[in-house]
């Protein structure tokens, strides 16, 4: 696992969506809605152990995985849950972050391995 390479500032936006997504139980007093975020935990921590691999492929799937995880929190941002709509801006924020960073990332040619 090496955090050198083309995916490390992914790994960062993933890691603090990651926290958030832990933030959200204690904010929220333990609700419903707080508990399924933090549910998503695991998800980003193989995230993360994915993107450290350096894996393309890998890469290519946390694309979908962080715009699809922004849309799904920008429809929750106005919601009437006790989880404050901070986090979910953040969780937003991070996970599009993360997309774009991928999309960078992947747009340019992968690495030609020498033989």
């Amino acid at each position: 696992m090496s955090l050198e390479g083309p995916f490390r500032t992914a790994i960062l936006f993933v890691a603090l969506s990651a926290i958030l997504h832990l933030l959200a139980p204690f904010v929220s007093g333990f609700d419903r809605d707080g508990v399924m975020l933090a549910m998503a935990l695991p998800l980003s921590l193989l995230m993360i152990w994915g993107l450290a691999q350096n894996w393309r492929w890998f890469a290519y799937l946390c694309f979908l995985i962080t715009g699809i995880g922004g849309i799904v929190a920008l429809s929750f941002i106005w919601s009437t849950n006790p989880v404050p709509a901070w986090i979910y801006i953040g969780i937003l924020a991070t996970n599009w972050f993360a997309a774009a960073v991928l999309f960078v990332a992947l747009w340019r040619a992968p690495p030609v391995s020498e033989v």
